[in-house]
Order: structure tokens, then sequence, then C-alpha cells
């Protein structure tokens, strides 16, 4: 076969000239059509696809901010003030005239201010307070009445309470609840008063509120915490605490005290504690040391650790109502107020600016330590 070089050419022009072109046109716009629905649907899968996988992503929408374009009218509250608690201190007086003791009246000492006046005239001596400081019993010669503290309501309770010694012979104790109190007429028959002044008859045994408190009163060497579950006791000299179903008590003065400092004392020639008053959280626990002529306090915390020991002495004294100061009376010389913390006197006391209470030579009979709002 003899070699033709347009053979390839012209069997394409063959091919070309057999070629139905009306067809092929047809065929081409269909084969066009497919491959565009075919790619759209694959798009739309792929589209899918990553919806799905991002679907599990955390997305933050943008806030809209809407503005409203009518004023408020509303006025703007004012901030309400939020009362503040003032530590005061009701102290009882007293003098002798020819022998006879006299009621000089009760003082009210702002501590805060260092403001001093008479709260109630010479006669009249405030007996008991409830524990949140908004009832006082007023002893006023024969009456006892009951007095709402902050809004100053008087009820008559007993037009012939007779008592000699009132800070002996413990008539009045109040309930633990603080919505009232029992008391003991001349009589002895107990009453139980709520803090309006009515008597309440559903308590059974009244009696019963003083087996606890009576062994905190003046002259008693024992003293129950005032959540009762700690009891301080002093025999020979030596102050123990014992905690509630405890079978030991510990020493936690004396002699054989565990704490270095009260063992050194006693080595020195002091001889005896006692236990005073425990604070109202039953935190703490004041104790008195004497020596021949001398006296110191010491504060105990309510597992027998020393806290302090200071000069700050004296009797009757009260407890802060946040358990961390002590108003110490010295006789005719006036209150002074102590920290149980650290045991430096009120001139070096972050809260009361220095103030010592002056009573011009009357003696004091008892300190009520009280909190109110102004």
């Amino acid at each position: 076969m003899r070699y033709n070089e347009s053979f390839p050419f012209n069997l394409i022009k063959e091919g070309f000239q057999k070629i139905d072109w009306h067809k092929s046109i047809v065929v081409y716009l269909l084969f066009s059509f497919l491959f565009v629905i075919l790619f759209t649907s694959c798009s739309s899968q792929q589209t899918i696809n990553q919806t799905g996988e991002n679907s599990s992503s955390i997305t933050y929408s943008t806030p809209s901010l809407s503005i409203n374009s009518t004023p408020s009218l509303s006025p703007t509250p004012l901030p309400t003030s939020i009362p503040k608690p003032v530590d005061i201190l009701l102290i009882n007086l007293y003098q002798y005239e020819k022998g006879v003791r006299i009621n000089d009246g009760v003082i009210r000492y702002d501590l805060e201010k260092g403001v001093l006046t008479e709260y109630l005239p010479i006669g009249n001596i405030v007996y008991a307070v409830s524990s949140d400081g908004k009832f006082l019993i007023v002893l006023e010669g024969k009456e006892l009445s009951l007095r709402n503290f902050q809004k100053d309501v008087i009820y008559i309770i007993d037009k012939n309470f007779i008592i000699k010694y009132p800070f002996f012979d413990r008539r009045v104790v109040w309930l633990p609840e603080g919505n009232g109190f029992v008391y003991i007429d001349s009589k002895n028959k107990y009453h139980v008063i709520d803090t309006n002044g009515v008597e309440i008859k559903s308590i059974q045994k009244p009696e019963n509120y003083f087996s606890n408190q009576a062994d905190n009163f003046i002259g008693s060497k024992k003293r129950i915490s005032p959540n009762g579950l700690m009891t301080a006791t002093s025999k020979g000299g030596i102050t123990t605490i014992q905690q509630k179903d405890a079978k030991n008590s510990i020493i936690i003065c004396g002699p054989k005290s565990v704490d270095p400092q009260l063992v050194k004392l006693f080595e020195d020639g002091w001889t005896t504690c006692f236990p005073e008053f425990w604070s109202p959280d039953s935190s703490k626990l004041a104790v008195t040391i004497l020596s021949k002529d001398h006296y110191k306090t010491a504060i105990f915390a309510n597992d027998g650790k020393l806290i302090s020991i200071s000069d700050c002495i004296g009797n009757p004294s009260s407890w802060s109502p946040n358990s961390e100061l002590i108003a110490y009376a010295f006789g005719r010389y006036g209150v002074e107020v102590c920290d149980a913390l650290t045991g430096k006197a009120a001139n070096d006391n972050r809260y009361f600016n220095g103030h010592v209470v002056q009573t011009d030579n009357q003696s004091v009979q008892n300190i009520f330590w009280i909190q109110t709002l102004t």
C-alpha cells in the first residue's frame, strides 16, 4: 500500500460529511441540561452537609438595639437609707443615804458619740433586757413594767412587786425566743408575759426557765453559756469548763493551766480564778484573776484557749452584742470599755474614740449593753 500523506485528513473529512448535525445539537443541549441539574444537586448537598457539621457549634446572635422614641416619665427612686446600729449603755446608779441604799436612776450613754443623758429618774432601775435589746423590764418602787425601748411603749405588769436585793434575788428571766419573760410575784407565783404585756397561760411549768439562769446570777460560782452547751465552774480558786454531756472538764485557769502565761501568774503570787460571764454568742468566757491586792481579766475561747489578759477589770460588767468588747464598772469611778480580743482599754479602741463614762461619784449598780437602730 502506498503511503498517502492526506490519509487521516480525508478520513476525518468523510466522517464530518456523514454526521447529522441537527440531531447532534439536540443531544448536546440535552446533555448540557442534565449537567446543570447534576451540578446544582451536588452543590445543594454539599451545603446541607456543611450545615450539619456546624450544627453543634455555638452561635452568637447579635443583640438588636431598640430605641424608644418616647421618653419615660417615671421618676428615678432615691436610694433608701439603711438604719445604722447604735451601741448604747444603760447604767443603773445607786448610793447610800444614812445607811439606806437608794436607786439613783438610769443614765444612757451613746458609745459612738460619747453623749451621756438621763434615761430614767431617781427611784428607777432597769431590771432586765431582752436578748435583742428591744424590750426592758423596769422597776420603779414596787411597780414592775415592760417597755419597748425603741417605741417608748409602757405596759404595767405588777404594781406590788416587792424585792429587797434586785441583783441578787433574781425574779425575772426572758424566754429563749425573746418573745416574753417569766417573773415571780411577791407570793412566789410564776407568770409568763409576752412582749405586748399580756399573760400567757398555755406554758407549762414556767419555773423550769429559771433552772439554768439561776446559776448565772451574781455570787454564783457556776456560769452556763447562753447556748446551754458549756458550763464554767470555780472550785478552790481553779476555773474549769465542761461541754454538755462530756465526762471530763478542762482546767483553764489555775496553777496547772495549760497556758504558760497563767502558770507564771500563779508562780508570782496570784491565787484565785473565778468565771464572770459568757459572751452573747457563747464563744468566749471572761474570768477574773485575783492576787492579794490586784485584779486581772482573762478572756478564754470556749475550747479553753487563752485569748487575752488585761488590767481591764470591774464588776458588774457587760459584753457587747457582737461579743468583742466588754464594759466594766469601777464602783464610783465610772465605766470603761475594753477590747476582749486584745485586752486594750477604750482609749486604744477602734470603736469608741476613748470615751469613758463618768458617774459623778455615784456607784454603778449594773450595766446593760444594747444595740438599737437610728
